[in-house]
């Protein structure tokens, strides 16, 4: 068994899970920590959804409590080399949530990535965070 651990930046610190797994069942490390990171979000989709209270993963309560429980970006990597960014995998969120079968959430994190990325180029000189919009005109979120 190997010990992977998962992390991915979060608005209040790091999200960070480990998690054993059989290196025999992989190919490649980068098999091995695909699996770990599809465990990772297939874990916060749960949490999300008990507290939200919401069993879609599209609704405003269940994307609220996902955006602060987990980031845009995540990474695995082996205990003993945490240290070394080389050792790392790393993939955006939104391709461990389609490799776990959430392609609507994974379409939603994918669209707020890009508007944020947008907002931040226009407002980089003077960014308050606070001001930051994902919604529509409309009033709903993407």
């Amino acid at each position: 068994m190997t010990n992977i651990t998962v992390k991915s930046f979060k608005p209040t610190g790091f999200y960070s899970k480990t998690f054993s797994l059989d290196e025999r069942e992989y190919e490649k490390f980068g098999d091995l920590a695909m699996e770990a990171m599809t465990r990772a979000v297939e874990g916060v989709v749960k949490e999300c959804r008990e507290k939200s209270g919401s069993s879609s993963t599209t609704s405003r309560s269940f994307i609220k409590h996902f955006f602060i429980s987990f980031g845009p970006l995540m990474w695995a990597f082996e205990g003993k080399n945490e240290s070394d960014p080389e050792a790392h995998y790393t993939t955006l969120t939104e391709l461990a949530l389609r490799n776990a079968g959430y392609s609507n959430l994974s379409s939603l994190v994918n669209k707020c990535t890009d508007r944020l990325n947008k907002d931040l180029e226009e407002h980089q000189d003077n960014l308050d965070i606070e001001e930051l919009d994902f919604e529509d005109e409309d009033g709903e979120l993407f």
